[in-house]
């Protein structure tokens, strides 16, 4: 689904609207290219989109535990004339086949095919969609019963993880596409969607708040008797000091789990590397690239 325009009166509460009734619930924002997909620069035909290994088992994972799967995705190849918006919904077909596979679906995908430098009349200028702009988000929240607040932004890059929204249950970058240059927005770093939803599940098990403490209520231990000493009912039993919790920033920035969960499928990947300047990354371009050699690496780090 193409956002060729910002919502003209976008939300700016933290819970989407969705149907009269519904139980607003968490959502799994996803990038595609290096999330989902292999990174390949402007991928403009069906050998581009290569689903990376565990994604499908790890949605159908995350729909069970009753979380809403959404991607956003900017694809400025429509804007550079690589390719039209009837062919790039061709390429999600494409992915949504590659998932189904597995098990895997998504609830929605959302996308920018703008870019200000773009050739294609129509689609070369400034948007508010264009990640690290939230007119995609926006467009979703109007469209899906999403509390924000419960909500989990997983990508390989810091602009999708939309750190202007606010408080959100987790922030996550992935290993499998750009070299990470800078974690700083991240609560942790995993080395892939696999583990991301392995994690995910670990620590927000249910994508609904009232699930979630109803399920902690049930685990909760029995009232203090009458039979317990005065001391016990008041202090109640010693308990060791557990480890340190797993999730947020802390003082020395984002946790990065090298392979802390097993995924469904074996995940193969490379090691992100030293981070390197953008003056100092080769030139690289892919066969998809043709026709779109003018565009810098940076234009390209910010696709997908």
């Amino acid at each position: 689904m193409g956002a060729e325009e910002a919502p003209a009166a976008a939300p700016s509460s933290a819970q989407g609207t969705g149907a009269d009734g519904v139980t607003p619930r968490g959502a799994v924002f996803l990038d595609r290219d290096g999330t989902l997909i292999e990174e390949r620069s402007y991928p403009s035909t069906r050998e581009d989109v290569v689903v990376l290994p565990g994604v499908g088992q790890a949605l159908q994972r995350l729909s069970a535990a009753g979380y809403l799967r959404i991607v956003l995705t900017n694809q400025s190849a429509v804007a550079r004339g690589m390719l039209t918006e009837e062919e790039l919904a061709e390429l999600h077909e494409h992915m949504d086949r590659q998932l189904a596979v597995s098990g895997g679906s998504v609830d929605g995908i959302y996308y920018c095919p703008h870019h200000p430098d773009g050739s294609a009349v129509g689609y070369n200028h400034r948007c508010a969609c264009r990640k690290p702009g939230r007119g995609l988000l926006d467009l979703a929240l109007l469209e899906h019963p999403v509390d924000l607040s419960a909500s989990i932004f997983i990508g390989d890059s810091p602009r999708d993880l939309f750190p202007e929204v606010g408080p959100v249950a987790a922030r996550i970058l992935v290993e499998t596409g750009h070299p990470l240059v800078d974690a700083s927005a991240a609560d942790i770093v995993m080395p892939s969607v696999a583990e991301a939803a392995s994690w995910i599940l670990q620590h927000f098990p249910k994508a609904t708040r009232e699930a979630e403490e109803a399920e902690q209520t049930e685990a909760e231990p029995e009232a203090v008797t009458g039979s317990e000493t005065e001391a016990e009912a008041v202090t109640g039993p010693e308990t060791e000091a557990g480890p340190e919790a797993e999730t947020g920033t802390g003082a020395e920035g984002p946790i990065v789990v090298e392979a802390a969960f097993e995924s469904d499928v074996p995940v193969e990947h490379e090691a992100p590397g030293e981070p390197v300047s953008e003056e100092a990354r080769p030139d690289e371009e892919s066969p998809s690239d043709a026709g779109a050699s003018d565009a810098t690496d940076e234009e390209r780090r910010d696709d997908g």
